[in-house]
């Protein structure tokens, strides 16, 4: 996946870099991948993954503020390490799935060709999670709340094409299982539209 992305990067930067700029009142369409690191209450080990999430984004007030819409997936798991090292897959492990759906607002700061930005969002997320115990599979659904901050920068390779990345670190309260507090470091792709 590392190597895809750096050849993606690569390949971008080849781009015409003429009359690369952030443009005020534009829309924004981004696409990231990365990696997600998540600690459930009810477990004592993080739990690594990825993250897919599209968002799409308008900028206003001169293009210092935005505000959008994102939706998500994370996938994440572990398994049990043994006191030698050795993995035990399914015999004593978890997997977390969510789908967040997110409002989130920023402020853009920087030059027209480079923006950065800071900003917080709220949503709903729904979670799927699995616990294997002794060879004996829980199953189950919830969602909740989410809430959080993001900061990230976006480099304009020209008018509509732009690279993003981003950490964003978010609180998930679900009604039923424990609640999860959950790290992405996400790198993407993102158009810009009039």
């Amino acid at each position: 996946m590392k190597r895809i992305l750096i050849i993606l990067f690569i390949l971008l930067m080849g781009l015409s870099l003429a009359q690369a700029q952030h443009k005020p009142t534009s829309g924004l369409l981004i696409f990231n991948v990365g990696f997600t690191k998540t600690s459930p209450e009810d477990t004592d080990q993080d739990l690594d993954g990825n993250t897919f999430i599209l968002a799409y984004e308008k900028s206003d007030y001169k293009g210092k503020l935005a505000g959008g819409f994102a939706i998500g997936y994370t996938t994440t798991s572990a398994d049990s390490v043994t006191d030698s090292g050795t993995t035990l897959p399914l015999v004593n492990s978890v997997s977390h799935e969510v789908i967040p759906v997110m409002l989130y607002g920023k402020v853009l700061f920087g030059p027209p060709k480079v923006k950065g930005y800071i900003g917080g969002g709220v949503g709903i997320q729904f979670s799927e999670i699995r616990y294997y115990r002794e060879n004996v599979q829980v199953y189950g659904h919830d969602s909740g709340f989410l809430a959080g901050g993001l900061a990230g920068l976006n480099y304009f390779l020209n008018d509509k094409i732009f690279l993003n990345g981003n950490y964003s670190l978010f609180y998930l309260g679900n009604s039923y299982y424990r609640d999860d507090l959950v790290q992405n470091f996400c790198i993407g792709l993102g158009f810009q539209i009039y």
